[in-house]
């Protein structure tokens, strides 16, 4: 979200909390003769926004990967010490949802586009 004076970013974690990062808006860009200007001041919006939506998306990645390096780092942890590396059961999970859908996929391709052929020919 955007205010006047600061932006946030609010990004659900791996273990399900909410993390909230602010961050103060230049306030160069918004004073001053360029922002009286219309054409400069919606090329500076542009610039700001993109450049405040690539930042969030950003960080939104971090977070969303901490929990992955955590795990790499147990699982080297565990081989360091002989054991074997537990087994992922999201990964499983997620590739039995994989061929769920595409199962799901195949259904409805086939109900939009019948094997019959057009009336008429």
């Amino acid at each position: 979200m955007r205010g006047a004076h600061k932006a946030a970013v609010a990004v659900r974690d791996p273990q399900g909390n909410i993390q909230v990062h602010e961050e103060p808006l230049n306030r160069a860009l918004y004073r001053g003769r360029i922002a009286k200007t219309p054409f400069l001041r919606g090329l500076v919006g542009l610039w700001d926004a993109l450049g405040l939506g690539t930042k969030a998306l950003m960080w939104s990645a971090e977070v969303a990967l901490d929990e992955e390096e955590e795990k790499a780092r147990q699982a080297e942890k565990r081989a360091a010490r002989g054991k074997p590396a537990a087994p992922d059961a999201a990964s499983s999970a997620q590739a039995s949802d994989s061929i769920d859908y595409a199962a799901r996929a195949r259904e409805a391709s086939q109900n939009v586009f019948p094997a019959q052929p057009w009336p008429g020919s």
